[in-house]
């Protein structure tokens, strides 16, 4: 249970790295469109971090599915 209660820690502050680069992508794509050179590396950036952030909270998703389940299979 406490490996649990780290996960979702984790998955947490996942949350509010994914909330912090969203609003930098957005903010420096307009910034590009308006003009600035740079705003489109800050957005790249930003926007591939907001990935890597969203895949840490779906791998972290699967390990909590797996501890609640047993390590049984999820069927769909």
């Amino acid at each position: 249970m406490g490996d649990t209660k780290n996960i979702a820690k984790d998955m947490f502050k996942q949350r509010i790295v994914q909330g912090f680069t969203a609003t930098v992508a957005v903010i420096s794509l307009t910034f590009w469109f308006l003009g600035n050179w740079w705003g489109s590396y800050l957005a790249a950036i930003a926007i591939i971090m907001f990935t890597v952030a969203t895949l840490h909270w779906i791998d972290d998703e699967e390990v909590i599915e797996k501890e609640h389940l047993g390590g049984q299979p999820v069927k769909k």
